[in-house]
């Protein structure tokens, strides 16, 4: 029975020591306006992103900053917890609020109902068996952002 679970222990710390094919980013769905006041309105917005390894995990939080075009829109914490199947494409619901001053002083049109360049970086975390991991986040491609006021 010992040697079983120095087996079950050793599999588990290869396992964790395994390097991972890092997620894959999709499309951003369903932008809209979670909370308005006239200072820090939020914005909530649907993140797609595939998981190309043939191992299920545990998505644990992070934290990404934001931009489009070259403004820095805001940074977004990520408290969600869910599990992510092998092979799969999963959405996370990105809540960020804004500097609502900030985004009229550039010309908040411009920014909206338009393509635009954005950009994410950060870090996610996962955990499989107990053994937690951080996976950097990054993206830098066009999406339409039709905002949804209701």
């Amino acid at each position: 029975m010992a040697k079983l679970g120095l087996f079950v222990a050793g599999v588990l710390l290869l396992a964790g020591c395994r390097s991972y094919k890092p997620l894959e980013f999709r499309r951003i769905d369903n932008l809209r306006i979670a909370h308005f006041d006239f200072s820090h309105p939020q914005v909530t917005a649907d993140v797609i992103y595939y998981n190309p390894n043939g191992m299920g995990f545990d998505f644990r939080g992070g934290s990404v900053d934001v931009h489009l075009d070259t403004l820095w829109l805001g940074h977004a914490n990520l408290d969600t917890s869910i599990h992510v199947s092998a092979n799969s494409e999963f959405t996370i619901t990105l809540p960020i609020t804004l500097d609502l001053q900030r985004l009229i002083a550039s010309g908040l049109q411009t920014y909206l109902n338009r393509t635009v360049d954005v950009k994410v970086d950060g870090i996610v975390r996962g955990s499989k068996a107990g053994i937690v991991k951080t996976f950097p986040v990054h993206y830098e491609g066009q999406q339409n952002l039709n905002l949804k006021l209701f």
